[in-house]
């Protein structure tokens, strides 16, 4: 237990070194005092300059690791679309590796677009704007526009993914339904022109057959009807 003693009619605290400190009581002016006191004020300053180094390396600490958070987040998050680019004049072609395949044959009145995407792309990465005239297709922030051959009906169209090949598949019907005459006229005529080319090849064939000369069974089979 700590005694405080009297000293002078005033109360005093006991250190733990045995020494009285005594805030009041002077002290001699001398070379050993001198360098106590300097002692006590470097140790003082030292503390003060420690701790707020500590707390300035602390600091720091923490703006480099949420400087890190947040260059990961920012890397993990989708690019800003550029909305003026995707509306600018449609041009019916591919300014990147997406390779493409229209079709309004296959389906009357429907036109049919197919485009190359990788099969393991995840589909997040894939935005399908479409237009009356034109559709603007985005794969990870690269831009593939289509300009359509008819005007379509834009709010009615849909967008799969093969579970086979990953490609991108648009399914828009047509405004016009004259469309629907003029594709079936389309791919009535492609059709006439495939049997008529058949019809040609097999009168070539037919007509090199007729001038190759006969096996041997027939030749003789001849001789012995002149005969």
């Amino acid at each position: 237990m700590d005694v405080i003693p009297v000293v002078s009619g005033a109360a005093t605290d006991i250190s733990k070194d045995g020494g009285i400190d005594n805030q009041d009581e002077k002290l001699p002016y001398t070379p050993e005092t001198r360098r106590s006191t300097l002692r006590m004020m470097c140790r003082h300053t030292n503390t003060i300059a420690r701790s707020d180094q500590s707390r300035v390396d602390m600091y720091m600490e923490l703006a480099e690791q949420k400087e890190e958070e947040d260059a990961r987040k920012r890397s993990n998050m989708p690019k800003e679309r550029d909305y003026a680019r995707e509306h600018a004049d449609a041009l019916a072609k591919a300014r990147y590796e997406w390779a493409f395949h229209m079709d309004e044959e296959s389906k009357p009145g429907f036109v049919l677009v197919e485009v190359g995407v990788p099969k393991f792309l995840d589909s997040s990465l894939i935005h399908v704007d479409m237009h009356p005239t034109y559709v603007s297709i985005l794969i990870k922030n690269k831009l593939l526009r289509l300009r359509f051959p008819d005007e379509v009906k834009c709010d009615q169209g849909t967008a799969l993914r093969s579970k086979t090949t990953g490609s991108l598949q648009l399914t828009v019907e047509k405004v016009d339904p004259a469309s629907i005459q003029r594709a079936r006229r389309a791919r009535q005529r492609r059709q006439d022109e495939k049997d008529e080319d058949a019809k040609s090849n097999q009168a070539t064939h037919d007509a090199a057959a007729a001038r190759r000369p006969g096996t041997i069974q027939d030749q003789v089979s001849t001789i012995m009807i002149i005969c």
